[in-house]
Parts: structure tokens; C-alpha cells; sequence
């Protein structure tokens, strides 16, 4: 099943919500699966994840195509990057 989650930042409302498209599946009860582009600041994933649990899921694990920050986990959800974006100098 697929949900996809519109984080707050692309809320078209005065009060910046994040959002599960309404047409998806429903969250509660099930094991989650979170998948993202890239992490920069991390702050879209820990949104998802606070969504997530908000709402009765459960977030099992991050796929990234690119982790820019070399994260492992977010709020205990472990990150699983195909890519991770180092800096040299």
C-alpha cells in the first residue's frame, strides 16, 4: 500500500500542516516504510516520523537515494541511504 505524506512546508494553508494524501492508503495500524530523496536538514523526516506515530503507525526504516548529513537514524528510525554526500575540501 502507498500514502504519500505532503510535508508542512508545502501546505497551501495559513496554518503549515503536514498532510497524508487523502486518495492513499491509511497509516493506522501498520508498519511504515518512509522513502525521500534526499535528507538536507532532516527536518521533512522527522516531521513523517512524528506523523507517523501521531496518527498510529509505525515508521520501521528511511530510504534516501542521498544523505547529505551522514545520518543514521531519526527519532530511533534507522536511515538507509543508496548514497551518502561527502565534502572535500
Amino acid at each position: 500500500r502507498l500514502a504519500i505524506y505532503h510535508p508542512a512546508k508545502h501546505s497551501p494553508s495559513q496554518k503549515k500542516v503536514g498532510s497524508v494524501s487523502g486518495s492513499f492508503a491509511s497509516v493506522a495500524g501498520r508498519s511504515c516504510i518512509i522513502v525521500d530523496d534526499v535528507i538536507t536538514t532532516g527536518k521533512t523526516l522527522h516531521e513523517v516520523v512524528e506523523y507517523l506515530r501521531s496518527h498510529g503507525a509505525k515508521p520501521v526504516a528511511i530510504w534516501v537515494l542521498f544523505d547529505k548529513r551522514g545520518v543514521k537514524a531519526v527519532e530511533g528510525v534507522p536511515v538507509f541511504p543508496l548514497y551518502t554526500v561527502s565534502r572535500i575540501d
